[in-house]
């Protein structure tokens, strides 16, 4: 069989040399093509990277023969050079049939929705659904689903049959080709595979080379445990013990050290929630299965279900409901079925099965926002309603939310006469603003024709010193200073110096402050010869900031500082600072956010009487 072999890797060979001294120049490539070249598609490309050939017949996996070289043609005339693990198709060029999607077992066979492509069959992408049958993970038999787990049939595929497209059928291949299957080598002879040799264990076939090689025991440099509990390492893929662990002591699988004392047998296993124990040299080492799996009665198993989880099922001989228990990773009937006029359904609080009276038939019901069908005492999911629908098991559908003539939680309003008590031109904007607000077409409140009621002036009326900020330069900056003097007192202001009507009252510029929590937004006023009597200033959130706001004032002369709160209904600051042993002659007024990192503040109108 090894001459077979030989003999025919030597006539690949000699195809592919005398094929070489009828590539020269093709006239549809830009640049003269050498020996070892041949020209696709206007490219000089490397021959050795393509199989040799004769007619197309030579050629395997839907390639064509062209130029004496087996290429992959598509239906816009792509050429393409395909793997060996690779076929080719007319629509896509090359591709892997055993997990392609648009082309699973067959060229041009596609998955629908749902479904993915898993060993060249269309596979469901959640559990199983009973009675669904598909190729097992060897392709060599069928699998069917039952109780939402794949069980094997009787349905075995022959020696030279393979499993596609949930059946068995003989399998073909184009020669030259080998493969490695079942840890041999074999090859492709009269359009069948068959062995060409067998690997004598622990050898197996090697995919890249084709030939029959020892397994690597290991990744070099790793670290491990032996069987009888001592420090193992990786040294040229196999497996060298470099240290033996004392009597009483083994090695820890994860420091790679000699510790403990001995708590179990050696050889034991058993289960730690849902990974798997061992007991190696008397300790209990922790192995975590694979995902998908969970440890049942000592060993790793696929898990199908969590232990005392419960479903609905039908008794195959009575008819009867029943309920079943997942017991050891399988789902068992219990022993007491439902009794007559109840049926089985599952607790949409719990999520667990459980027997009720059969109260219904054709009927629906809604039950958390999601409309439910009652058909011989089975209560399914008729239809799911989205978060802006409310369910309605009279019409029975979903209808929107907005509009329905209901103040539903989530609306503010519905309709302008359906308006949520909360919200008002006072409650929104604050209690200088009366009006009445409207709603829109999406149930929320609108307050634009919402209108400010003006606020009284102070009682005082003769100040000794009055700062509107019209002298500042208008900016929209917080972080430009600006510095005026006038009447003899200068101001040093970082903030912007604004005009909008509709945030103060006196329709002038003002000083808008951000108020963050940490912001150096500031106003100071220096030089106040005659000192501070009483101090009065505006102030007012901008738009419809929010948060419970601060204004500190230090002053400088009576060493103090004042904090004051933002009142929304009063927006006025005023207070007595007269003081017969010290004069107020610095202030400095800081305004921030106390409850959020966001916020602005408007200062204007900033006034004060002499000390006396």
């Amino acid at each position: 069989m090894k001459a077979f072999h030989h003999l025919f890797f030597f006539s690949v060979i000699n195809i592919l040399v005398t094929g070489c001294a009828q590539y020269t120049q093709e006239s549809s490539c830009k640049s003269e093509c050498l020996d070892n070249t041949v020209c696709i598609d206007g490219e000089c490309i490397d021959k050795t990277l393509f199989y040799p050939c004769q007619t197309t017949d030579d050629c395997n996996n839907g390639t064509k023969c062209i130029n004496n070289l087996c290429v992959c043609v598509t239906n816009t005339n792509e050429t393409k050079r395909c793997a060996a693990s690779e076929v080719c198709c007319a629509e896509t060029g090359c591709t892997n049939l055993t997990d392609d999607n648009e082309n699973c077992g067959i060229c041009g066979y596609g998955c629908g929705e749902g479904l993915t492509c898993t060993n060249k069959t269309c596979r469901p992408n959640s559990v199983c659904t009973n009675g669904v049958k598909k190729c097992n993970d060897a392709l060599n038999g069928i699998d069917i689903c039952m109780n939402g787990k794949w069980v094997k049939t009787d349905e075995v595929c022959l020696d030279n049959q393979i499993c596609i497209q949930n059946q068995c059928v003989v399998e073909t291949c184009d020669p030259p080709s080998f493969r490695c299957k079942n840890g041999n080598i074999e090859y492709c002879k009269d359009h069948t595979f068959t062995t060409y040799e067998e690997c004598t264990p622990p050898d197996i076939c090697d995919e890249e080379t084709l030939t029959c090689i020892e397994p690597p025991e290991c990744d070099t440099d790793t670290m491990g445990c032996t069987e009888d509990g001592n420090i193992k390492q990786c040294i040229d893929s196999h497996w060298v013990q470099i240290q033996k662990c004392p009597e009483t002591k083994q090695c820890n699988p994860t420091s790679f050290t000699c510790v403990g004392n001995a708590t179990c047998v050696s050889g034991e296993t058993g289960c730690d929630g849902v990974d798997l124990k061992s007991c190696v040299k008397g300790q209990w080492t922790r192995i975590k299965c694979p995902e998908g799996n969970i440890c049942s009665q000592g060993a790793c198993v696929e898990r199908t279900c969590d232990n005392g989880e419960t479903i609905c099922a039908t008794n195959s001989i009575t008819g009867m409901h029943v309920i079943e228990v997942c017991t050891n990773n399988t789902f068992v009937m219990k022993d007491t079925p439902c009794m007559s006029g109840e049926v089985c359904v599952i607790d949409p609080d719990t999520g667990n099965a459980t027997c009720k009276q059969e109260t219904c038939a054709n009927t629906y019901v809604c039950d958390d926002n999601t409309l439910m069908k009652c058909t011989q005492g089975e209560i399914t999911v008729f239809k799911t309603c989205k978060e802006s629908e409310t369910c309605d098991a009279s019409i029975p559908d979903c209808v929107p939310k907005c509009g329905n003539g209901i103040l539903d939680d989530d609306e503010e309003c519905d309709s302008n006469t359906l308006i949520a008590p909360a919200y008002s031109c006072a409650s929104i904007l604050g209690s200088h603003y009366s009006g009445t607000v409207t709603c829109t077409s999406v149930c929320t409140v609108n307050s634009e024709d919402c209108s400010e009621t003006a606020v009284e002036p102070p009682s005082i009326t003769d100040w000794d010193f009055e700062q509107t900020f019209n002298a500042f330069d208008d900016n929209s900056s917080y972080s430009t200073t600006n510095t005026k003097t006038t009447n003899g007192v200068t101001w040093h202001i970082i903030a912007a110096i604004q005009k909008e009507t509709r945030y103060m009252l006196d329709k002038t510029q003002y000083a808008v402050f951000t108020s963050k929590k940490d912001s150096k937004n500031h106003i100071q006023a220096t030089g106040i010869t005659k000192g501070v009597g009483t101090l009065y200033f505006d102030y007012r959130g901008w738009a419809s900031d929010t948060g419970t706001f601060k204004i500190t004032i230090t002053s400088s002369g009576t060493d103090t500082e004042e904090e004051i709160t933002f009142d929304p209904s009063q927006r006025v600051f005023q207070k007595t600072y007269n003081d017969p042993n010290i004069t107020m002659v610095n202030i400095t007024i800081v305004p921030q956010n106390k409850t959020s990192n966001t916020g602005r503040l408007c200062i204007d109108n900033v006034r004060w009487t002499n000390a006396k």
